[in-house]
C-alpha cells in the first residue's frame, strides 16, 4: 500500500511542529526501506512554502555566510556515504535551528506555564503532556524535571493536589504515581469503562444486535396477494399470513434510565437556592412597601370609596328618586 510522504511548509511550527516531521520522515525511510545515499534528496523534495525558499536560500548560500553546509563532490564508496550521511544531518539541524528555535521555545515556555489537567482526563496522561512540551521548550537535565514538576503540580486538580500535600515530599516519579492511584480511587466508574468487552459497550449504548433469532424483534405481518379462480383476472384480493413471532426481548433495547451526573446536580442545587435567594429578596420587598404604605396615612383610602380605573366612586347606598321626592 502506498504511503505518501510527508511535508514541511514552517507555517505555524508550534502547532505543526518540525520533530514531529523529521520523525515522520525517517519513518517513511525505514518502511519503504530507502537507501541513505536517498535521503537527502528526497528531504530537499518535501520542503513546502513558505519554509521552501528560504530553505533554498540556505543551501546555494556557503557556510561562512550562514549557509547550511558546504557540498563535497565526486567521492565515492565509504566517502560518498559520509559525505551523504553529514549533509542530511546538516539540513536536519537546520531546520530544528530555524523553526524550534529560541523565539519558537519561548513561545513554548508560555505555554508550558498556562498548561492544566483535563475533566477527564487521567494524571498520567497530563503528566506526559507536560513532558513533550518541556523537551520542545528546550529544558534538559534537571531544569526539565524542575519544571516538569512544578506544571504538573499547579495543573493538577485541586482536590489531587491537596492530598499529595498532606503527604511527604516526594520525587517527580512517585508523585505522578501518587496522583494517578488517587484518581483512579475516585474516578473507579470510569476505569470500570476500560474493562468492558466490545459487545458490552455496544449493548450499553444500545448498538448490539444478537445471532440469537428468538432475541430479534418480532416481524411485521406480510400480505401476499391472492388471485382465486372464482374472481376476476384484474381482481385481488390481499390475504395476510401470520408469521410467528418470537419472544419480545427483555432488557436488550429498553432505554436505559439517565445516569446521575453529580456536577449537574450540583448545578441544579446552586440555581434552586438561588431562586429561593430571588423569591425571600422579592417578599421583602413587598413587605417593606405595604409597611410604608400603612404609616403613611395619605395612603390609606377611604373604606366607602374604591378605585375603579383610575377614577372614585362612591359605596354609599343611593336613595331612590321617588324617596328623595317624599
Amino acid at each position: 500500500m502506498f504511503q505518501a510522504p510527508p511535508t514541511f511548509n514552517g507555517f505555524d511550527p508550534i502547532t505543526e511542529p518540525v520533530e514531529v516531521f523529521l520523525q515522520q520522515i525517517l519513518r517513511y525511510f525505514a518502511i519503504n526501506d530507502i537507501e541513505k545515499a536517498r535521503w537527502t534528496v528526497i528531504l530537499d523534495t518535501l520542503i513546502e512554502e513558505p519554509a521552501l525558499t528560504l530553505y533554498n536560500t540556505a543551501l546555494t548560500t556557503p557556510a561562512a555566510a550562514g549557509g547550511i553546509r558546504d557540498d563535497v563532490n565526486g567521492l565515492a564508496d565509504a566517502a560518498y556515504d559520509r559525505e551523504m550521511d553529514a549533509r542530511y544531518a546538516a539540513r536536519t539541524q537546520w531546520l530544528r535551528d530555524n523553526y524550534n528555535g529560541q523565539n519558537q521555545q519561548e513561545i513554548i515556555k508560555d505555554l508550558l506555564a498556562g498548561m492544566f489537567q483535563g475533566m477527564k482526563e487521567d494524571p498520567k496522561t497530563f503528566y506526559l503532556r507536560v513532558t513533550v512540551q518541556a523537551r520542545r521548550a528546550g529544558y534538559v537535565g534537571d531544569v526539565m524535571n524542575t519544571m516538569v514538576k512544578q506544571t504538573f503540580m499547579n495543573g493538577l486538580h485541586k482536590e489531587i493536589a491537596y492530598k499529595i500535600a498532606e503527604q511527604p515530599r516526594l520525587d517527580l516519579a512517585p508523585t505522578v504515581e501518587l496522583a494517578t492511584r488517587i484518581w483512579n480511587n475516585t474516578n473507579q466508574k470510569s476505569n470500570q469503562n476500560l474493562t468492558l468487552f466490545p459487545q458490552q459497550v455496544a449493548e450499553r449504548d444500545g448498538n448490539y444486535v444478537s445471532n440469537d433469532p428468538r432475541s430479534r424483534p418480532a416481524a411485521t405481518p406480510k400480505q401476499i396477494l391472492t388471485n382465486p379462480r372464482w374472481y376476476d383476472e384484474d381482481e385481488f384480493q390481499p390475504a395476510q399470513i401470520a408469521v410467528p413471532q418470537s419472544a419480545p426481548r427483555r432488557g436488550r433495547h429498553q432505554q436505559e434510565a439517565p445516569k446521575p451526573d453529580p456536577e449537574i446536580d450540583d448545578l441544579a442545587a446552586h440555581f434552586e437556592r438561588l431562586q429561593a435567594q430571588m423569591i425571600q429578596l422579592e417578599r421583602n420587598q413587598y413587605n417593606n412597601s405595604y409597611s410604608r404604605n400603612r404609616s403613611n396615612p395619605r395612603n390609606q383610602l377611604d373604606p366607602r370609596t374604591s378605585i375603579i380605573r383610575g377614577t372614585t366612586k362612591s359605596t354609599w347606598p343611593m336613595r331612590s328618586v321617588s324617596a328623595a321626592e317624599n
